[in-house]
């Protein structure tokens, strides 16, 4: 019944805290676009996994959407370096990849290295909003396992 009750509860997106990590300007100000529309307010941005890995450990996000395409780290050493750092903060934190591709190599390292879920690029609001959805009350259900 616990269960149950996880997956009916509402989300306060408005007290927790996204990282957006995307190369392309206009990919990252639309996802920013989105989720302020969803409902987050603490929203921050990096434009590669380096930046990204930084500001995650600063910034200590809920959530991060990432892009899987980017240059000098991409997201697949972007994540294996946060799942490989044992910051016990948070590097079991969420990740959703942002992706044109679709091919399976990619799908299959992001879900050796621990990706929480794909969403093709460019989101919409209700496909963005649904994936999250699943991966927050999915992270919460696991957190609640270990308590």
């Amino acid at each position: 019944m616990a269960n149950l009750s996880l997956t009916t509860k509402k989300i306060k997106y408005d007290r927790l805290k996204v990282l957006i990590i995307e190369d392309d300007l206009f990919n990252r100000k639309t996802v920013n676009m989105i989720l302020s529309q969803i409902g987050f307010k603490q929203i921050q941005e990096a434009e590669d996994g380096g930046s990204g890995l930084e500001m995650n450990f600063n910034f200590l996000p809920d959530l991060i959407i990432c892009d899987i395409e980017m240059e000098p780290i991409d997201g697949l050493v972007f994540l294996k370096m946060l799942r490989d750092s044992g910051d016990i903060k948070n590097c079991d934190v969420p990740v959703i990849f942002l992706t044109g591709h679709a091919e399976s190599k990619y799908v299959t390292s992001a879900r050796d290295l621990g990706v929480d879920a794909f969403i093709v690029k460019p989101p919409s609001i209700n496909s963005l909003k649904s994936k999250i959805d699943i991966v927050l009350r999915r992270a919460e259900e696991k957190s609640s396992e270990n308590t």
